[in-house]
């Protein structure tokens, strides 16, 4: 699978352990390898980033410094944090009929729409869901994503964030064929979030 263009973002290496890093450096990779015409590799100020380093020797590399910007709203130590596949329970829709309103409320879904986190209280403990602008429930995270986004929604009453992209999951992604035997429906969306918070 190739792309006209490809973006790779920056930022969190350094919450990363060395097994995670080489994943991601594969990973990395792979994304650099499947450009047909131009690659855009962002890095943050202040973070250092394993794999934009090595890339400033060479000559055909252009690089360009983002003015520094401020958000509508936020204070000047915002920060803008992805909700990416770790941080997704990525089955979730999976486990609905393939006629549950989740799937029509995720086929609504659009880059750049909003999407709110709250907590919901479950039998057995207290969960993070993401609802459309509608509240309508479209997902929930990962215990992963629990931890690390429970500290942000206790210092903030429903934390606002947006769409980045959506990815089609299909029931044979999933490698645990005990597990795939639970899932209902064989394909949904899956929207990648990304949130602006303090």
């Amino acid at each position: 699978m190739e792309f006209k263009y490809v973006f790779i973002t920056d930022g969190g290496w350094d919450r990363l352990n060395f097994s995670e890093i080489e994943d991601e450096t594969r990973l990395y990779y792979v994304g650099i390898t499947r450009v047909k015409k131009g690659l855009f590799l962002y890095s943050l100020k202040g973070q250092k980033n394993p794999h934009t380093k090595k890339f400033h020797k060479f000559p055909y590399i252009y690089e360009k410094m983002a003015k520094n910007s401020k958000i509508k709203g936020y204070k000047s130590g915002v920060k803008v944090s992805i909700i990416g596949m770790k941080d997704l329970f990525i089955s979730y829709g999976g486990y609905f009929h393939k006629n549950h309103e989740i799937h029509s409320n995720l086929k609504n879904l659009n880059p750049k729409d909003r999407v709110y986190l709250e907590f919901e209280n479950l039998k057995y403990g207290k969960v993070i869901v993401l609802k459309d602008k509608n509240q309508n429930k479209i997902g929930r995270l990962s215990n992963h994503g629990i931890n690390r986004w429970k500290s942000v929604l206790e210092k903030e009453a429903k934390p606002v964030g947006r769409v980045l992209a959506i990815i089609q999951r299909q029931k044979e992604d999933d490698e645990d064929i005990e597990r795939r035997k639970n899932i209902k429906a064989n394909q949904w969306e899956l929207p990648i979030i990304e949130v602006l918070h303090e």
